[in-house]
């Protein structure tokens, strides 16, 4: 029996919401593949043993999904609003 993409996502989004995530509508196969390259990121994993986890060919393409999370996190008024909690 061969799982598809979509039975997957629909399995990911049962068990998160399962488990009360908020969010749980919003999870996919591919968020967390992306999930998987920013944490191990910011966890010191090497890109190429980011990319052997995540099967990905193209380190532009990993590298992509970390900057941007990047992005995200180092945003100034994210970084503001940190501080004030």
């Amino acid at each position: 029996m061969n799982l598809t993409a979509a039975a997957v996502n629909e399995i990911l989004k049962k068990h998160a919401h399962d488990a009360g995530i908020e969010n749980a509508i919003d999870f996919s196969n591919h968020s967390m593949r992306r999930g998987l390259a920013t944490t191990a990121s910011r966890d010191g994993v090497s890109i190429p043993a980011i990319m052997r986890q995540g099967r990905w060919k193209q380190v532009d393409t990993v590298m992509e999904y970390i900057e941007a999370a990047q992005r995200f996190e180092e945003n100034a008024s994210g970084l503001v609003l940190q501080k004030m909690s």
